[in-house]
């Protein structure tokens, strides 16, 4: 057993080896970057539930943004879902929904670290109108939801 003094000499003593650096990105414009996921549950104990999780990423706004090795996380997020999901397919929508809704708060955030503040009205009309907000990609790993949200077809209730 190794004492837990000499863990931590062992520790302090390695860790210019291994440490986590923030490199620096180009001074140009951004975009934001969510990456969401679910695990469905089939309830077989009542008292479990799916989760979802997503991050939010800040990457240089290029050709290759989502190549580059350069990116900032703002926010990762992991938790059980509240509403009842069905489906993987619905596990999946109830995750992306919140992990955008979490982009465009930050992305509305990011617009007030930029610039000067007007009123509300018009920050609505800049809002409304695409012009305040940082761009944003939703990344998906769920083929269900990737050809629900691109089908041409319109949805039927």
């Amino acid at each position: 057993m190794i004492g837990a003094n000499t863990l931590l000499r062992k520790v302090k003593d390695t860790a210019h080896q291994h440490y986590l650096r923030q490199k620096t990105q180009s001074a140009g414009p951004k975009r934001l970057i969510v990456d969401a996921d679910s695990s469905f549950n089939a309830r077989t104990d009542p008292k479990s539930r799916s989760r979802a999780g997503w991050t939010v990423a800040l990457v240089p706004d290029d050709a290759e943004s989502l190549d580059c090795s350069c990116a900032h996380v703002l926010c990762a997020i992991s938790r059980n879902i509240n509403r009842v999901t069905k489906s993987t397919l619905s596990a999946e929508g109830v995750a992306h929904c919140a992990g955008l809704e979490e982009a465009i708060r930050v992305a509305g955030w990011y617009a007030e670290l930029l610039g000067p503040i007007g009123t509300t009205m018009q920050e609505i009309t800049l809002t409304e109108s695409g012009g305040a907000l940082t761009p944003i990609d939703a990344c998906t790993d769920a083929r269900s939801l990737y050809d629900v949200i691109t089908s041409a077809v319109d949805p039927s209730p």
